[in-house]
């Protein structure tokens, strides 16, 4: 059996449909979370909180690959992230997958500055490293961030419009979260928020 693949915040929205995907792809997720396992979870858990470092070296021990999902929400991503880093190296360098938000290198917010400051992080605690463009996925690297557009929720109320001020707002308008050169759907977002209102 090939050792797992760690997914830190794997109890989360993002980390449990990425260790829902490689489970579907055959391969074993080891599942990290401050939470206790459920009674009813198939796959590898490790508890682990990345802000203190308790469980963590259990957590990469063996791991062939680490899809690195857990936020604070901007109250401290870089450091958690360090904090992974370094406990990865100890553990041999297996291959760090940052997943980071299309437009944190042009859009300033507390909490895209954190996850840009992640990604410093993950390069400079790497052995090698390699800056993947917006929506790519390299798989050979020791670290590359994976920034994808993120999904939508929906919720049963009316959309309106809303001016936003400031020079993060004016970025988003001018598109600054967008990757049109890899756009992959069929429809545009209007079209997607018609079909569900």
């Amino acid at each position: 059996m090939t050792n797992p693949i760690l997914v830190t915040g794997g109890s989360g929205d993002l980390g449990r449909e990425v260790v829902r995907r490689l489970v579907a792809e055959g391969r074993p997720a080891r599942i990290m979370s401050r939470r206790p396992r459920p009674a009813d979870e198939p796959n590898e858990w490790a508890r682990c909180d990345l802000k203190t470092g308790d469980g963590l070296a259990g957590a990469v021990d063996g791991v062939s690959a680490i899809i690195h999902c857990a936020s604070t929400l901007g109250r401290g991503d870089e450091r958690v992230t360090r904090n992974l880093v370094e406990a990865a190296r100890r553990a041999g360098s297996p291959h760090l997958v940052y997943i980071s938000i299309v437009g944190i290198d042009v859009i300033r917010s507390f909490y895209y500055d954190e996850k840009l400051a992640s990604e410093s992080s993950c390069r400079r605690g790497s052995g090698s490293s390699r800056s993947a463009p917006p929506t790519s996925r390299i798989g050979w690297s020791n670290w590359c961030p994976v920034r994808r557009r993120g999904g939508c929720r929906t919720w049963a109320a009316p959309i309106v419009s809303l001016w936003l001020p400031g020079k993060a707002a004016r970025t988003f308008r001018a598109g600054g979260n967008l990757t049109p050169e890899n756009a992959t759907g069929v429809g545009t977002f209007e079209e997607f928020l018609s079909s569900r209102v």
